[in-house]
């Protein structure tokens, strides 16, 4: 079913008044052939987050339209893997803080600047208005890649494996990375014995 995957899926409602618990639901498999002309086409209109409250109450816990609704997911390790949501964003953030942690501002040799920007997906707009503001010698991104370690996907397709080190990128489908920096920072890698990974996207 199109949009299927979201139900049953518990959600935690940004109220005013705190937080809510719910899960979104829809009409049953065995009513929805009455309710539903096409059960395999759902559209958002026949979800709705169930939380066992009635409307005055919700409205009394501050409840409107506009609330944030978001995935009640807990953080979990599964193996030597880390699931949960959002890690995108969090893993980063995890390394820039232990970059921190690692590199006291007395062993620093140079000015180092950390940035959590937003909206890489569409153009840069974090990193761009902060490239045109301040001038950098050197910039290193940090982001999540692709691993093809998975059920379905050849290596000759996606070669990047889980727990075989950090991705040195040297392209994607804007621009080829500055050749220098990314040789310097494989020589850095070595140096310290951190296996690396090459990749391409585009």
């Amino acid at each position: 079913l199109r949009n299927s995957f979201t139900i049953g899926q518990q959600v935690k409602i940004m109220a005013r008044g705190g937080p809510l618990p719910g899960v979104i639901a829809t009409t049953t498999g065995h009513v929805a052939s009455l309710t539903l002309p096409e059960p395999g086409e759902l559209t958002w209109n026949d979800f709705w987050v169930d939380t066992g409250l009635s409307r005055a109450e919700l409205l009394e816990r501050g409840v409107t339209p506009g609330t944030r609704v978001i995935w009640d997911a807990e953080t979990q390790q599964f193996g030597r893997n880390v699931v949960g949501k959002a890690l995108d964003d969090r893993v980063l953030l995890a390394v820039i803080t232990e970059v921190l942690r690692r590199v006291p501002v007395a062993a620093r040799t140079c000015d180092l600047t950390l940035v959590c920007s937003v909206q890489e997906e569409i153009g840069l707009i974090g990193a761009s208005a902060l490239g045109s503001q301040t001038g950098f010698d050197a910039a290193v991104v940090l982001e999540i890649g692709l691993a093809g370690d998975i059920p379905g996907v050849q290596e000759r397709d996606m070669p990047l494996r889980l727990g075989a080190g950090p991705v040195l990128v040297h392209k994607d489908a804007l621009v080829h990375y500055d050749h220098a920096l990314t040789a310097r920072l494989e020589r850095v890698a070595a140096q310290a014995e951190i296996p690396i990974q090459h990749a391409i996207f585009g």
